[in-house]
């Protein structure tokens, strides 16, 4: 197991290279989402606690690259029915989670992609109202 604040600076550190190796390429984050269970896990209170750290530092990270990052506000765990089994989505969760992923890239894109992006200092997906 290893600790969110290790996790966070492999995460940062792993964006820095490919910022380094493939400078013209736009990083796009999607969220980590919820789970009812996490394999391997006793604890999933606190790995629910350390999931949006992670992808806070992970989108505030990708966001200061001048990329984007997806949300995906309908994946919960309060809702049951999209987890087959607690943690793999099930078929209406995919359909969901695709869904979200097509929108994002499609929202980038149709914006102008890469220069849209970094002209607007990265993007979050679905956008505040």
């Amino acid at each position: 197991m290893m600790a969110i604040g290790d996790l966070c600076r492999l995460a940062k550190s792993t964006f820095i290279w490919v910022k380094e190796q493939f400078p013209d390429s736009l990083i796009i984050w999607s969220q980590i989402l919820h789970r009812l269970h996490y394999r391997y896990s006793a604890n999933t209170k606190a790995i629910e606690r350390a999931r949006p750290k992670l992808n806070g530092i992970c989108a505030k990270a990708v966001l200061g690259f001048g990329g984007a990052y997806i949300k995906h506000p309908n994946i919960k765990a309060k809702y049951p029915e999209l987890f087959y089994d607690g943690i793999h989505l099930s078929e209406t969760g995919n359909d969901i989670f695709i869904n979200g992923l097509q929108g994002g890239l499609e929202w980038v894109l149709s914006k102008g992609g890469l220069e849209w992006v970094l002209s607007k200092g990265g993007k979050v997906f679905p956008p505040e109202s």
